[in-house]
């Protein structure tokens, strides 16, 4: 019955409230997922909206409060973008001579930087204040904040000396936390909850969070984050009580999905689980989901456990295909003699609309080339790269995948073979940046020299191969193609978001104009 009780806070589901088995919530998922991109949509809308909103500031103060939002939402998003609001909510607070808020932003920035694993940065900032100068209210977020990035940082970590050391300096902060907090908040029974948790009182840890759902003004976001955290406990807590963890992992996935929420997403748990039960299909499509969405918060500890889960899902799921193609022989003998007979049929069709398909041929190329404008070669090449780098991606993924499944049963010459496709990923990779240079090159043949005009003299790029671009100048490229987000470069690049991000300051720095160099590039034309 409890469960039908947490039924009633899911916005936009009210009949969800007369359903009692997991199918029935499994099948109200689904459907919500149809409507993912809508969700996300709509996410996107409102971010804009803000964005407008930020513009039309007339003071600092309404600055301030406006970016502080935009960078709330994006908190559970995107934490690059989240980390880039907080920055500015930084600078604002600032030049608003505002202690209060400059120590707000401090705490919030430390929470947001372990998320991408910058636990000595978040440290850093903890350490630079004091907590005996700040009021209560401070102080407990202070504790709280403490206590959030040793979670992250002993969530990224599996050596059980530093897990043991990690935990007992977030128990001081716990019980630090606890001894001034008020009972009756939220935020106290979230705290709580975490400290049974930790000490393995599952039962306990379950009946404060139960508490926290039961709060008329618990907010979406804190709504969805403890159904997922009461899923995780019942999880955790054994296979006896997976039945409960699905009901609360399922309700955490829906409200997730329609908030467009990116962090920690609790269809990972659900796959995980769905697997262990036999229904493959269902695990294998959330976990894909779950990956995209890591991906998407780049959140790197998570990610690198959906690629985990990822993988022994796949595995379950080819097995499952594979009995099926055995099966399926039966039939596909039946149908190669229908197929035979269908032939004869096809080629007199084929004949007759050979001329036709070479005609329609011809008059596609004709109006491709007339339609060959600046902007479409943009729209070209970037879905070009990015095709092209998911390609490489794959072939790695199918290859590893490959040899792992000769490891256990195939002849050892099968599997040097494969070994040397895999060795070749690297040759295919030095091929795509080339293919980049050259195409790109091309279509901008004075484009080094277009930058070279924005650049301080000692700082002018010379190409050792004028058909070969070196880092920066693929960066300035991609920039050029409209591809800005750090995240896309770096993918395409095969390197992290902060090199490309110090790659990026790097180029600035060499600019004539740092503050309109990036702008100027972008403008530049054939």
């Amino acid at each position: 019955m409890r469960i039908i009780t947490l039924f009633s806070f899911l916005i936009g589901f009210h009949a969800v409230i007369y359903c009692n088995t997991t199918d029935s919530l499994l099948n109200i998922l689904d459907e919500s997922l149809t409507k993912r991109d809508i969700y996300i949509r709509q996410k996107e809308d409102k971010l804009l909206q803000l964005s407008n909103m930020l513009n039309s500031s007339k003071t600092k103060e309404e600055e301030y409060q406006r970016t502080k939002q935009i960078m709330e939402e994006y908190s559970y998003f995107i934490s690059d973008s989240a980390l880039y609001y907080s920055k500015k909510c930084m600078d604002l607070a600032t030049e608003l001579n505002n202690d209060e808020y400059v120590l707000d932003m401090k705490l919030r920035t430390a929470h947001l930087l372990s998320f991408p694993q910058l636990f000595h940065e978040s440290f850093k900032i903890l350490e630079s204040v004091d907590p005996e100068k700040m009021p209560t209210a401070y102080k407990m977020k202070y504790y709280s904040t403490y206590i959030h990035v040793y979670h992250n940082q002993i969530k990224d970590i599996n050596d059980m000396f530093y897990i043991k050391k990690y935990k007992s300096k977030q128990s001081a902060y716990i019980d630090a936390y606890l001894s001034i907090a008020g009972k009756g908040s939220i935020e106290y029974l979230r705290i709580l909850t975490y400290k049974y948790y930790m000490d393995g009182m599952i039962k306990e840890a379950a009946r404060t969070m139960n508490l926290i759902l039961q709060y008329p003004d618990t907010t979406p976001y804190m709504h969805a984050e403890s159904l997922f955290n009461l899923g995780e406990v019942f999880m955790i807590a054994g296979k006896g009580n997976w039945a409960e963890a699905k009901k609360y992992l399922i309700l955490a996935s829906i409200e997730y999905n329609r908030l467009a929420i990116k962090k920690n997403p609790p269809l990972m748990y659900l796959a995980r689980i769905l697997q262990k039960e036999g229904n493959t299909d269902r695990a294998y499509s959330y976990i894909d989901m779950a990956m995209e969405d890591a991906k998407t918060f780049s959140n790197n500890y998570r990610h690198s456990i959906a690629e985990k889960t990822h993988m022994l899902i796949k595995d379950t799921y080819y097995d499952k295909i594979r009995g099926q193609q055995k099966s399926l022989q039966y039939y596909l003998g039946i149908i190669s003699a229908c197929l035979f007979l269908l032939s004869a049929a096809l080629i007199l069709m084929y004949k007759h609309n050979k001329i036709l398909n070479r005609t329609k041929q011809e008059l596609s190329i004709v109006n491709v080339a007339l339609k060959e404008q600046n902007h479409i070669k943009k729209i070209y090449i970037g879905h070009y790269l990015t095709m092209y780098s998911l390609y490489i991606t794959k072939l790695e993924d199918y290859r590893k995948s490959v040899i792992r499944k000769i490891k256990s049963g195939y002849t050892e010459e099968f599997l040097k073979s494969e070994n040397n496709l895999l060795n070749n990923a690297q040759n295919e990779i030095d091929l795509l940046f080339s293919d980049f240079d050259n195409t790109f090159l091309e279509l901008y043949p004075d484009f080094v020299e277009n930058v070279n005009r924005l650049l301080s003299e000692d700082s002018r790029y010379m190409l050792k191969d004028e058909k070969r671009m070196n880092t920066e100048l693929r960066i300035l490229a991609l920039l050029k193609l409209g591809i800005s987000d750090n995240k896309k470069i770096a993918s395409f690049l095969r390197v992290t978001v902060q090199t490309v991000y110090n790659y990026r300051s790097k180029i600035k720095a060499k600019a004539i104009d740092e503050d309109g160099f990036e702008d100027e590039v972008k403008r530049v034309t054939i």
